[in-house]
């Protein structure tokens, strides 16, 4: 048997000869022209994924399903700080360099490897071998002619979780420093304010253009301190956003009526947009109790309340209701402004993310776009979810749910 090309034709033939009955030779030749098409192709592929692996532009490695390593580049091994010498042995296993509050993501990982064909890509930390904690970002699926290995690709994010440290430090410095003198400024404020409503109280005739004076002094100072809590608030934000990153955040739950909850905090920001118009839709029980820090839900409803005011004219109606379900309760807030995309929607809790295109329409600016992703990060503490329901052009629902206290 022989294969050979043939160039008249452009293709590859494979020949074999036989004996026959008359003691002369019998060949028999077949097209493999897409045989061999076929293995060149693999062939290429296999050069370039080759090529890839020695790259070392990132980790990659073959692993059995029960975690032993059976191949793995250069890239891969210097995360871990293990050599080729110790993937010969055939006893280095992923289980070696894995923190033991990682193995339980990383069988879940397996799972669905083994079920789907891949796992999709999740952050992981490995313990290299003298100590260090490296974080990565694993992805893997499943080699075509196996069932039992794989490959994983390895990305390492050590440099990025440790450029996110110090940005999260920075935050708090910084929000730590602003706040000292936003606090002093409030305070003189405050006391001019105070000082020229016991002047015009001691003084029943005032001239009027000194009491023209005064009356616009006291608009100018309301307005000034109104700016100082927006900054006041954006500040908070940024310390929020601190301490969730550095774990710090603290709350302190309480057995409480969410339904009075509700109602005092839209209360509360109506108080600072008296024009607009906000209805409740709040069951018609007494209380609804709920075992919840009252002071950062509240936040999390001003918040929801205030982006509702903010996004939508101000002619528009802005509705909170509150639902009763099994097991749980259901806050929302309606608006009628101009809805979110549905990148939009998958990104909204994000931190730091602002909408494009979505412009505000009444009230002070846009802040950090950091609110909804405290809200978020309460609420999870809280063993409750958040959600929006959106269409572009007809406005949007957030919503958060709370486990009842039964």
């Amino acid at each position: 048997m022989f294969k050979a090309f043939y160039p008249p034709s452009q293709r590859w033939y494979e020949s074999r000869a036989y004996p026959d009955n008359e003691g002369g030779i019998s060949i028999y030749s077949i097209n493999i022209t897409e045989q061999k098409q076929i293995e060149k192709a693999l062939q290429a592929t296999e050069t370039n994924f080759r090529r890839l692996i020695e790259s070392n532009l990132i980790g990659i490695v073959r692993v059995r399903v029960d975690g032993t390593i059976v191949e793995a580049n250069e890239a891969f091994l210097s995360l871990i700080g293990y050599t080729q010498a110790d993937v010969a042995t055939g006893t280095l296993n992923w289980k070696t360099f894995t923190p033991p509050e990682g193995i339980n993501r990383s069988l879940q990982a397996i799972e669905e490897l083994k079920s789907t064909g891949s796992y999709n890509p999740f952050e992981k930390q490995y313990q290299s071998r003298d100590g260090r904690q490296v974080t990565i970002l694993a992805a893997g699926t499943m080699l075509d002619d196996s069932k039992d290995e794989y490959i994983s690709y390895v990305v390492d994010l050590t440099a990025q979780k440790e450029l996110e440290q110090q940005k999260d430090a920075f935050i708090g410095v910084v929000s730590h420093e602003l706040r000292t003198p936003l606090t002093a400024i409030k305070g003189n404020i405050q006391l001019v304010k105070r000082q020229l409503r016991a002047l015009t109280r001691a003084n029943h005739t005032i001239p009027d253009n000194v009491g023209k004076t005064i009356k616009i002094s006291e608009e100018r100072i309301g307005r000034a301190l109104h700016q100082i809590e927006v900054q006041n608030r954006l500040i908070n934000d940024l310390l929020d956003v601190s301490r969730i990153a550095s774990n710090k955040l603290e709350l302190a739950p309480q057995l409480c009526d969410l339904k009075r909850l509700v109602s005092e905090s839209v209360e509360d920001v109506h108080a600072t947009a008296l024009i607009r118009t906000i209805h409740l839709q709040l069951p018609d029980q007494d209380a609804v109790l709920v075992l919840a820090d009252p002071d950062r839900i509240g936040q999390v409803i001003s918040n929801y309340v205030t982006n509702a005011l903010k996004y939508s004219d101000t002619n528009e109606e802005v509705t909170v209701g509150m639902d009763l379900e099994p097991q749980k309760v259901r806050v929302w807030v309606q608006d009628h402004g101009p809805g979110l995309n549905a990148e939009a929607r998958n990104h909204v809790w994000d931190r730091f993310y602002q909408a494009k295109d979505v412009q505000v329409r009444s009230g002070s600016g846009a802040g950090l776009g950091l609110g909804l992703h405290i809200c978020k990060t309460l609420i999870k503490r809280h063993g409750g979810d958040v959600g929006v329901d959106s269409t572009p052009g007809e406005g949007s629902t957030f919503w958060f749910t709370l486990p009842l206290d039964m």
